[in-house]
Formats: structure tokens, C-alpha cells, sequence
């Protein structure tokens, strides 16, 4: 291979090296997110703050990236626990439990199929190592999740 031939496509790497990280950039880019939030309350008292973010993941199986952050401002009973909860309450009332506050706040993320079928998020209070793995009613607090969750 001549010299004067290589020394005519120097720009040929850089220029690929360029394409490939906006493929990709472009790709990882290419999300929509879907966001709800709102006060927890109970009757007329506000006991925190909830908010949930569906990112749609385009790599790989897909789905949506599911972040939910809620706070509340008490503390559960001595032996108890404060636990949170999506709620589908329009259809089979499936409730899917996040998990337990720690210290107020509860953090949950996760991949999901479809999210969007939520339409509430519950605040329980639950025994401490508690066998029982459905909602204890009544709920402490919840809030309504926003359009376009709830399909």
C-alpha cells in the first residue's frame, strides 16, 4: 500500500470513531420518561411527598426503568413499620410492595413491563417481620398517580 494513499484517509478514523458515539449517543438518548408526584395525605393532613419516573428503556428486552422516592414525616408505632405500595385500584386491586421506609424515606427502582397500570401509591403500617404479605388496612396515606399512569 503506498504512503501517499494512507496518508489520504487519516481523517477516515477520526470521522469513524465520531459516527460510532452518535450511534450510540443517539441511542442511549432516545427515551421518553414519564413522571407523577404528589403529597401523601391522609383526609386533610399531607403526611409527605411521592413521586414515581418511568424511563423507557430501548436497549435490550425494553420496558421502563421505574423510580419511585417518597418521604413521610412520622414515625410508624413501636413494632411497626411504614411500608409503600403501588396500587392497581381500577382493576384487580394488585398492590405491589416497595418495600419499607427507613428513617422517613423510602427509595425503589426497578425494571418494569408495564408501570403505567398503577393508578395509587399506599403508605401502611406493617408488624415488623411481617408474614402476612398483603395491604394492612386501612392505609396511613396515598396519593393519585397522574396521566399517563392509571391506563
Amino acid at each position: 500500500m503506498s504512503t501517499s494513499w494512507k496518508n489520504g484517509f487519516k481523517w477516515a478514523y477520526p470521522l469513524a470513531a465520531i459516527i460510532c458515539v452518535l450511534l450510540v449517543f443517539g441511542t442511549l438518548c432516545d427515551v421518553r420518561a414519564q413522571t407523577s408526584s404528589g403529597n401523601i395525605t391522609s383526609e386533610n393532613e399531607t403526611l409527605g411527598i411521592f413521586s414515581i419516573d418511568a424511563t423507557e428503556v430501548v436497549a435490550g428486552a425494553g420496558g421502563y426503568l421505574t423510580t419511585v422516592n417518597a418521604t413521610v414525616d412520622a414515625q410508624p408505632e413501636t413494632g411497626n413499620v411504614f411500608e409503600g405500595w403501588l396500587v392497581d385500584s381500577n382493576g384487580a386491586f394488585y398492590a405491589l410492595s416497595l418495600g419499607t421506609f427507613r428513617d422517613g424515606e423510602l427509595h425503589f427502582s426497578q425494571y418494569m413491563t408495564n408501570p403505567f397500570v398503577y393508578d395509587e401509591f399506599i403508605v401502611t403500617q406493617e408488624p415488623l417481620r411481617d408474614s402476612n404479605p398483603d395491604i394492612t388496612p386501612p392505609p396511613l396515606g396515598s396519593t393519585s398517580l397522574k396521566d399517563p399512569f392509571s391506563e
